[in-house]
């Protein structure tokens, strides 16, 4: 179980994710990946913020000084892969919606965070995504892409 947990949350890595934004970007759809990219980094600063608003640590188990609340891999993952969610085939959201879940139960299995911490980087990834989309609707004349 160990390996199928840790498959999936190298998905919530920068080594996977910059080589998927590469990808996409060149080959699928630069509009779409600068986007989620800019969505993401976005994101990055705002669970920082959040982290050293709420100042809930992390376990001691793990042996690293930190905030856990809310999971900045389970927000940022949320962030990307959601932001990719909305222009994708039925088939593609299936196994975009099986990553996300297993990319949760993998932080918890290793107990790198508890189920608040994913909830709330559900939620606040979710959020932002919903934010930003809602900014680019309005805005979209001011922005880049």
């Amino acid at each position: 179980m160990d390996h199928f947990f840790h498959f999936f949350l190298s998905f919530s890595h920068p080594t996977v994710i910059v080589p998927l934004v590469v990808v996409g970007y060149i080959g699928l759809s630069e509009k779409k990946f600068y986007q989620a990219l800019s969505l993401l980094f976005l994101s990055m600063l705002v669970n920082c913020a959040l982290k050293a608003s709420f100042k809930i640590p992390l376990s001691p188990a793990l042996g690293k000084e930190g905030f856990a609340f809310p999971s900045g891999h389970m927000q940022s993952s949320i962030v990307f892969y959601g932001w990719l969610f909305k222009f994708c085939h039925k088939y593609i959201k299936i196994a975009l919606s099986f990553i996300l879940v297993c990319i949760a139960g993998g932080l918890l299995h290793f107990h790198y965070h508890n189920g608040i911490d994913i909830v709330g980087g559900i939620f606040f990834g979710c959020m932002l995504i919903f934010l930003y989309n809602t900014y680019l609707k309005q805005d979209t004349k001011k922005t880049f892409y």
